[in-house]
């Protein structure tokens, strides 16, 4: 029989995080949309070593509604929040749509203008793909990391504007494509996208710094 202590460790868990969230320390709460655009990269995967042959996409692009939470003296904020974003492979022909949730750290430097460097991870899942045949098997999971860096200009005393360059890798991959060897052997090869964007938003302080 499994002790009675720990069938009730990951409810005491529970409640000392709810706990620890509703003490009253000096802390920033923020909501806010991001938009962004740039491009992407598809490669070549081999037991996690990219092919230099890598193929640009057309277009990538994004609208983002995210959350921030900066406790008392930390240098860095907690950032999540969902993210709808779209992978243009040929304009009309070829995309996949995804719906993401990010979660990661970013560490602020200043204050009027400040310098913002971070990154995270997300988790996503395609919600649209449009021309992708029996041959490319989608994963409609994907796992991965992202790194940003830019800056927010405070424009009142709870509204900022946010300007950064960002760039997204994915860890799983993104679909198998089924190619043939010389001999007509088919295999899979599996592909994996990198994103290279600019984003510009705004946010808004729900609560302030004391």
């Amino acid at each position: 029989m499994i002790p009675r202590k720990l069938i009730n460790l990951p409810q005491a868990l529970l409640l000392s995080l709810l706990l620890i969230s509703t003490i009253s320390y000096a802390q920033e709460k923020s909501i806010g949309v991001n938009l962004g655009f740039g491009t992407a990269e598809m490669n070549e995967s081999n037991e996690g070593i990219f092919n230099q042959e890598a193929f640009t996409l057309k277009n990538y692009k994004l609208i983002e509604f995210f959350y921030t939470h900066k406790f008392e003296n930390a240098p860095f904020l907690i950032k999540s929040g969902v993210i709808f974003n779209k992978r243009e492979i040929e304009k009309g022909n070829y995309d996949l749509s995804y719906i993401s949730v990010p979660l990661g750290l970013d560490f602020v430097f200043g204050n009027k203008i400040q310098l913002v460097i971070g990154g995270g991870f997300y988790t996503g899942t395609i919600i649209q793909s449009k021309g992708f045949g029996s041959t490319n098997i989608l994963n409609n999971f994907q796992f991965g990391a992202e790194v940003n860096a830019g800056f927010n200009f405070q424009l009142s005393e709870r509204l900022k504007l946010l300007a950064a360059y960002q760039i997204n890798q994915d860890i799983t991959k993104t679909y198998d494509k089924t190619t043939f060897s010389p001999g007509g052997a088919p295999y899979q090869e599996k592909m994996m996208g990198s994103d290279y964007y600019l984003k510009f938003g705004l946010s808004y302080q729900l609560i302030p710094a004391n």
